[in-house]
């Protein structure tokens, strides 16, 4: 009896099948949870932009503010700018898992996506950071005369910060494969 170091309880394909499916299905819930939420809970929704910025900017209760079509629209074009931000890494981890073959698991395009998905890892703090800053901005741009100021503020959350180092972690792992495979295909040029 030989030994086979394959796995044989799931093939191959069904296990690929899995984290692509896996991966766009949680983009996908990604991009449609803000649309949803503002459809279904408007007034919650905009109750809780007004709340994180009455502090910083005097802003009123939801009651009494009525935000213009314009400002609403923008205040929910950022929030899905959030959602694509954290939909688009699952969204390529998905082509990365698609594009793995056993023969050709670590070709340029592969290591390319891979630092990519940890790029965009990286940037995605930031990217929620700035939007909730232009949507203060948004906001003081209906208040009256005196109250008109931006929030700034940088998010340095556990969940951010673990981010952050998963986006680092992919970098560094990209290009330590783009080296391992320069180093392989020199080595194959000697053989």
């Amino acid at each position: 009896m030989t030994y086979d170091p394959r796995p044989s309880s799931l093939p191959r394909p069904l296990i690929v099948f899995c984290a692509v499916a896996l991966a766009w299905v949680a983009a996908a819930i990604e991009l449609a949870s803000p649309g949803l939420l503002w459809a279904l809970e408007y007034d919650a929704m905009l109750d809780a932009i007004l709340t994180d910025n009455a502090v910083n900017l005097g802003v009123p209760d939801a009651a009494t503010f009525t935000p213009s079509s314009l400002l609403a629209g923008t205040l929910i074009a950022l929030d899905c700018l959030v959602a694509l931000a954290y939909a688009a890494p699952l969204f390529f981890s998905g082509l990365w898992f698609r594009n793995l073959h056993p023969t050709k698991a670590w070709t340029d395009t592969n290591i390319r996506w891979l630092g990519r998905i940890g790029l965009l890892c990286l940037c995605m703090p930031l990217i929620k950071s700035l939007a909730g800053m232009v949507q203060s901005l948004a906001l003081s741009s209906e208040l009256p005369p005196g109250l008109v100021g931006v929030s700034l503020g940088l998010d340095f959350s556990s969940a951010a910060l673990s981010q952050i180092a998963m986006g680092l972690l992919l970098l560094a792992f990209a290009a330590m494969m783009r080296h391992a495979k320069s180093l392989h295909d020199e080595n194959r040029c000697y053989v």
